[in-house]
Order: structure tokens, then sequence, then C-alpha cells
């Protein structure tokens, strides 16, 4: 990519760095957001009475199309605790 021309024209050495940091944290999206859906689906397909309370979630407003939720009321039955290790 740094000898690769671009529009016909290489990349500065400025452009190459924000090019990076975009690519850096585009993966850290990436991987946040597969981390946290995979964590949600374990606990749900765990936990057989977790249901969301609707009428309670409140997003955040001012994050365009993303849906970003502020909070998130959830119930279920607790089961047993584990001792601390």
């Amino acid at each position: 990519m740094m000898r690769t021309p671009v529009n016909g024209k290489l990349l500065t050495d400025d452009e190459l760095r924000d090019f990076a940091v975009l690519v850096l944290l585009g993966g850290m999206d990436t991987t946040s957001g597969v981390t946290g859906n995979t964590l949600l689906r374990g606990i749900i397909t765990r936990i057989p009475d977790f249901a969301v309370q609707w009428e309670g979630v409140e997003r955040f407003e001012d994050c365009g199309s993303v849906y970003a939720v502020r909070h998130l009321p959830v119930t279920f039955t607790p089961g047993k605790r584990l001792p601390d290790t």
C-alpha cells in the first residue's frame, strides 16, 4: 500500500498514518461488537427466562442510524451463586 498509487499518486506519510488509524479503530469496533454479541447470545441461551422489558428501553437519540442503547432493563431468575475464586 505504501507504494501503490491511489488516483494516480502515492499517499503521503500523513495519509498513510490516517488510514492506518482508521483501519485500527474499525477493527476495534468490529471486535467489540462481535464480543458483545457473543456474550449476550451466551447469556440469553443459558438463562431460559431472560426477558428484555421493552417498554423501559432508552436509547441515545443523537446516534443517527445506530441503535445505541442507554438503558436496557431485563428480568431473569438468578441461579445459585458460584464461590469466589
